[in-house]
């Protein structure tokens, strides 16, 4: 018998799966989601659009769960 997994993942019900690991939070460890793609700041962005831009990765980054919302 060839070492790995118990059973084949082909066979295994992912969303099943997935549904039984909570969501991460400040003190348990779970799943979060990726957040959305922000684009690179230009080399002579100004004060004003790196703001816009650092506020745009918080809001990626609670949206998806990967920080909390307060």
């Amino acid at each position: 018998m060839a070492k790995g997994l118990p059973y084949s993942l082909a066979d295994a019900d992912l969303a099943k799966i997935a549904s039984a690991i909570p969501s991460a939070s400040a003190t348990e460890s779970g799943t979060v989601k990726q957040a959305a793609a922000i684009a690179d700041l230009a080399a002579d962005a100004d004060a004003a659009t790196i703001a816009a831009k650092v506020n745009a990765l918080l809001a990626a980054l609670r949206a998806s769960g990967q920080l909390a919302a307060s």
